[in-house]
This record gives structure tokens, sequence and C-alpha cells, in this order.
């Protein structure tokens, strides 16, 4: 496939994640979200595939070394795509997860996973979830987004202390 990645950056990464910012959607048709279309518009929205772990990434950059944005796993355990059988797959629903520290930018990751969940929403029939799988409205996602600011500029503080 055309936009594999080797996914042990990415997977490094979520595991050495302090903290870890979780949007789901989940489809409203009892059906699920059709494998194809999502495929489809998860190639549109930047992510790339990883053929080792089975999930999708968005990366800052096309870069090999690029940092993680955020992945993207199946609702189902244990989480993979079946990228092969993406034409007869389906799934309940999706779940973004973004590490923190990850991105250089955790800003921009974060309005990035946001766009991609919005994406799917609109052209898929989803419903956004939080981690506890509440529905996620506009305030849950701006505590969201307080969230990783918060994070980063104690990061930053932190950083900024380690270099004196």
């Amino acid at each position: 496939m055309r936009h594999d990645v080797n996914g042990e950056h990415a997977k490094e990464t979520l595991s050495n994640a302090e903290e870890v910012v979780v949007i789901s959607v989940l489809s409203r048709d009892p059906e699920g979200f059709d494998g194809t279309k999502l495929l489809d518009l998860m190639m549109v929205c930047g992510l790339r595939y990883s053929s080792a772990m089975g999930v999708f990434h968005r990366f800052e950059t096309e870069s090999d070394d690029s940092e993680l944005q955020f992945s993207m796993l199946n609702v189902v355990k244990p989480g993979t795509f079946p990228i092969e059988k993406m034409g007869e797959f389906m799934t309940p629903g999706i779940t973004l997860l973004m590490p923190l520290p990850g991105a250089i930018d955790s800003s921009v990751a974060f309005e990035a996973m946001v766009e991609t969940a919005m994406v799917v929403v609109r052209h898929m029939g989803g419903e956004l979830k939080d981690e506890n799988r509440s529905v996620m409205t506009a305030q849950t996602i701006e505590f969201a987004r307080q969230r990783v600011r918060e994070f980063e500029r104690r990061h930053r503080l932190q950083r900024h202390m380690q270099a004196r």
C-alpha cells in the first residue's frame, strides 16, 4: 500500500505518553461504518496505514521521522483494520488517540484530530464520544483543547527549567 508506514516510532510515542487525548466516533447506522468509505476518508485526511500495527497514524509531515500527531484504531478489539479486506469490512466506530507529548505542535495536532473526527461525523453519520464514551459536545472539545494547551505549557516550562 502506498501509504504504509513503519509504526515503530508511533508505537513508541504512544507507549511513552504521559497523557492521551481520546475522541471516538461511533456510527449512528447499526450496520456501522463502511470500510472502503472510511479508508478513502482517512487517506484524504492525511492518515497513513501501518501494516505492522494494523492501524492508521497521522504525522506532522510526510517525512519518515516525523512526529506522530494521532493514531486511529478500530473500536472493536484488538483495534486493528484489515487493510486487505476493507471492501467487506464494517465497524461500529473508530477511536482517535493523541499522545502527549507527541507532536511538536500539540495544538495543531489536536485540531487535526478534531477535524478528522468531524469529517467522519459529517460524511459517515457518526457521533462524537469522549474517553468515557459520553457524547462529546463543543464544551467537552474545548475542555480537551484546554487540556492540550495546559500540557504544552507545562512541558515548555519543564524544558525551559532543564535548559538552565
